[in-house]
């Protein structure tokens, strides 16, 4: 009597081994992956939010320094501010960027609104990103106009 061949058997376990081992570092190389991803979305979006707060402090700082003008002490600034008939703000456009550019093809917006009562200038800043409309950062601010004599 001839012995039973194993080797068919040892090869097909091998194979089945084989192919767990792939669909397991599949799997974990897709997750991995992934997570990849979701770090450098989560890294641009930081950095888009972090110049957002640079550019308001900036536009706030200048329009701390001429309260009832902002719209002259930012051009001063070389910052190119065009007046909204719609609700009488102010907005600067930005490129991806960050560098001041027309509203055609713009990536951000900055929207600047005052209200005046009295010798309290009230000033609200909103930078948004046009894409998908997201807020990335609001600040507000209020300067007082001294008395002249």
């Amino acid at each position: 009597m001839k012995p039973v061949r194993t080797t068919h058997s040892r090869y097909s376990l091998l194979l089945v081994e084989m192919i767990l081992a792939i669909l397991f570092f599949a799997l974990a190389s897709a997750v991995c992956v992934q997570i990849f991803v979701k770090a450098h979305t989560l890294s641009v979006d930081t950095a888009a939010r972090s110049q957002a707060v640079q550019e308001a402090q900036t536009a706030a700082e200048i329009i701390r320094s001429a309260p009832t003008d902002a719209k002259n002490a930012l051009i001063r600034h070389s910052l190119a501010a065009t007046e909204s008939p719609a609700d009488g703000g102010l907005h600067l456009y930005y490129d991806a960027n960050w560098r001041a550019h027309p509203e055609s093809g713009s990536a951000y917006r900055m929207d600047i609104r005052q209200t005046s009562d009295g010798r309290l200038v009230k000033t609200a800043i909103a930078v948004v990103r046009l894409s998908d409309s997201q807020s990335l950062y609001t600040l507000e601010m209020e300067s007082h106009i001294p008395k002249t004599l």
